[in-house]
């Protein structure tokens, strides 16, 4: 079961400063907070603080926050190789509209009644 968590530290400590949590408590805070603003600090420090409250070996402790600071590292370049192959898909997906007169397709969106089909009046 320390194995699963040490994993799940890891994860942790790296997607909070991948997805900006870190630098938005950095941003509210009014100062730098040096060791979580490295993933591979962050995962150190993590681990070895939880290794000694579980009341693991001395040695375990060390070996696992060396490897999870270690693997931080790759864990985020293959985060961002994710978020490169998603912003990619995203705008192949989601281009632009064509917001220029001469388009037949494009509708003004300001003009809510512009889409509205004709109707016939009702006359008496």
């Amino acid at each position: 079961m320390y194995w699963v968590d040490v994993a799940l530290i890891t994860f942790s400590c790296v997607a909070a400063n991948h997805l900006g949590l870190v630098a938005a408590i950095e941003g509210a805070a009014g100062h730098s907070i040096p060791i979580a603003n490295c993933p591979k600090c962050l995962c150190f420090w993590a681990n070895i603080c939880y290794g000694l409250f579980a009341d693991q070996p001395i040695l375990l402790v060390l070996s696992t926050a060396f490897l999870s600071a270690y693997l931080a590292s790759w864990m985020e370049l293959g985060m961002a190789y994710i978020d490169k192959q998603f912003t990619r898909i995203y705008e192949t997906l989601y281009t632009p509209a064509d917001t220029s007169k001469s388009s037949a397709t494009t509708s003004n969106l300001a003009d809510p009644d512009s889409t509205l089909p004709d109707l016939p009046e009702n006359k008496k």
